[in-house]
């Protein structure tokens, strides 16, 4: 028989492998006495946690301690210390890295998890610069009367499964909040759909309330949601005042879309940036007192469908559309600083951008609609002052306002109906505004169709500054009037150029710098200007000019007259015609259709080189130098 074999070399490699430590419960069971983590007075029998990635460790007290916690690695924490009296009380996390796999800030007795607990609930946690904490659930405002409270100021957050602030339901009103101003909280899972079932969901109310106060630091996270179910426990708050949200493919959403006291989206400063393209149809509001919301598309596309307003103004940063899309929404004051802001579905004089617009190099505003009233045109809910420098300002599918406003373009294009010349098409409807151009290296253009409303003072008032490029201000929009008696006055010492034909009863008048009629436009007016008195026509800045007619351009005048500077300062005007024709149809009542050198105290000079000069009226010729100095040159 053979005799048995003993395995020792086996054995002594069995003895050799490490025991792994056997999960405990670790009780904190002090209310009073000291906040020592490692005074074993503080514990329970099995005295103070140790680390391990399958303990538990449960901290509920009613006292008012200041604990700080070592760095550890466990299964569950579970921190309901601190009293709502003492801000200061709590637990902090101590410097360095913390691995859990779930932390509940505030936690009440609960026979399914620590039937030995204290009976208190109210949590509050430190988290500062130097912590890092890779956890896969962190939860505040666990069960009835639990609520949850973290300051963060710095450190780093890292959850791979969900965040929920405020889980259980509280028992009367109870809130749970998050108040953030550095550090970063980065939801490191994949991203779900945002539901409650969800990994990587970033949840704010399940079935109670919470507030996340984003004062500074990062978040990035595949989401925003707003309570979960749709009982809801109260209202739930995101309040951005600073920093940096990284959001993803679920933006913000809720399962009470439709019911706004559910949750509160308040946007009053800090940085929305995509980092893929999102959609949400929440309410949000644009907070005032702070910097004023910046949205930065990086590339991609967002549709805000439910109403955004607010008087907190608003920033579109980064390539991509920014679409603000309900008819309720209203920006009031806006800055377009890349890509496309596209503001639709406003109807009536309530415009859907207002204030102070401002539109610079690379970017687009975007009115998208048939309503006409984007820009608005009511006072107080309109656009005031709109600022184009270097970008394009884009009326879509219909007509807009330009109402009450001051327009100042440093380049740039103000753009309807495609940009295409028609005196039919959509159009800005232009009521008592005036336009201003500032030197530029390129032409501020105007493209499309004007129309010039009687209802609002009838003017049309281009103040264009003499810059680099070789137009200042380009016009190839068509220049209409409804109601009679509109004027258009080109001042300033720089270069404008029509080429879109207009419709102007009231006058075209040249009083600064140069006027170009190019092109094959028709221009019908009551009177053609070259040099006026800017005290006496109510229009400050004009004087005299030149105007330049070329081309094919057809122009129809009741009257013409230069040196028109009424006993004014010295003035030289000009008209240099190379092209086209000219015919005075009237007679101003001193015998001339067209009256040349007309007021003392000027010189003016008419050039003719091509083209036609007819005067229709017998009784209406023309009148050189009838109070001034007038000079004819006919070349061609």
């Amino acid at each position: 028989m053979n005799a048995p074999r003993i395995l020792t070399a086996g054995i002594a490699t069995l003895l050799a492998l490490p025991i792994a430590a056997r999960a405990v419960d670790y009780h904190w069971t002090a209310n009073t006495g000291n906040s020592t983590w490692t005074d074993a007075a503080n514990w329970d029998a099995n005295g103070v946690p140790v680390s391990n990635g399958g303990n538990r460790i449960f901290v509920h007290t009613s006292g008012s301690f200041n604990i700080l916690g070592p760095v550890l690695d466990a299964g569950l924490m579970i921190l309901a210390v601190g009293n709502s009296g003492t801000p200061t009380s709590g637990y902090t996390f101590g410097a360095g890295t913390y691995n859990v796999g779930t932390i509940y800030i505030g936690e009440n007795k609960n026979a399914n998890i620590d039937a030995t607990a204290l009976n208190n609930g109210y949590g509050r946690a430190f988290i500062n610069a130097g912590t890092t904490i890779n956890v896969n659930a962190f939860h505040l405002g666990e069960w009835d009367g639990a609520s949850g409270h973290v300051i963060q100021t710095g450190g780093n957050v890292n959850i791979s499964g969900q965040f929920r602030l405020g889980h259980w339901p509280q028992a009367g009103g109870a809130s749970n909040d998050y108040t953030m101003s550095g550090g970063t909280i980065t939801m490191t899972g994949a991203a779900g759909d945002g539901s409650e079932g969800s990994v990587g969901s970033f949840i704010l109310g399940v079935d109670s309330s919470g507030t996340f106060n984003m004062n500074g630091g990062i978040i990035t996270a595949h989401g925003i949601t707003m309570q979960t179910r749709v009982a809801g426990g109260g209202e739930s708050f995101f309040k951005m005042n600073a920093g940096l949200l990284n959001l993803g493919v679920n933006g913000f959403k809720t399962s009470n879309p439709g019911t706004l006291n559910s949750y509160d989206i308040q946007l009053g400063g800090g940085t929305i940036h995509s980092t893929t393209a999102w959609n949400s149809n929440l309410e949000m509001h644009l907070m005032t007192g702070g910097s004023g919301i910046i949205f930065d598309s990086n590339g991609f596309d967002t549709t805000l469908s439910g109403a955004v307003n607010g008087g907190g103004g608003l920033t579109k940063n980064g390539n991509g559309t920014l679409a603000i899309s309900n008819a309720s929404s209203f920006v009031t004051g806006a800055t377009v600083n890349g890509g496309v802001l596209n503001v639709s579905g406003q109807n009536g004089g309530d415009g859907g951008i207002r204030g102070t617009v401002t539109v610079n190099l690379n970017a687009e505003l975007r009115a998208t609609g048939t309503g006409g009233a984007i820009f608005g045109y009511n006072n107080g809910t309109k656009v005031d002052v709109l600022n184009i420098n270097g970008g394009l300002v884009n009326s879509v599918g219909g007509m807009n306002h330009i109402w009450n406003a001051a327009v100042n373009m440093t380049g740039g294009e103000l753009k309807v109906n495609g940009g295409v010349s028609s005196a039919t098409g959509d159009r800005y409807e232009w009521g008592n505004s005036t336009l201003t151009t500032f030197a530029s290296t390129t032409s501020a253009t105007i493209s499309g169709r004007i129309n010039v409303r009687a209802d609002a003072n009838s003017k049309f008032i281009a103040n264009v500054a003499d810059g680099a490029a070789t137009t200042d201000l380009f016009i190839s929009a068509a220049m209409t009037e409804s109601g009679g008696g509109a004027t258009i006055y080109k001042i300033g010492e720089g270069t404008m150029e029509l080429t879109g034909g207009a419709a102007a009863s009231g006058g075209i008048q040249a009083a600064g710098g140069v006027l170009t009629l190019s092109g094959s436009g028709t221009y019908t007016t009551g009177y053609l200007g070259i040099g006026i008195n800017d005290v006496l026509n109510g229009v400050p800045g004009s004087g005299g000019g030149t105007l330049n007619i070329k081309d094919t351009v057809v122009i129809t005048t009741g009257t013409m007259s230069m040196g028109e500077n009424w006993g004014g300062a010295f003035q030289t005007n000009t008209v240099n015609q190379s092209g086209g024709s000219v015919t005075v149809t009237g007679n101003s009542g001193e015998g001339a259709g067209f009256r040349l050198g007309h007021w003392p105290n000027n010189t003016s000079t008419y050039n003719l080189s091509a083209g036609s000069l007819s005067m229709t009226d017998p009784n209406g010729g023309l009148a050189i130098a009838t109070d001034g100095t007038g000079l004819f040159i006919q070349t061609g």
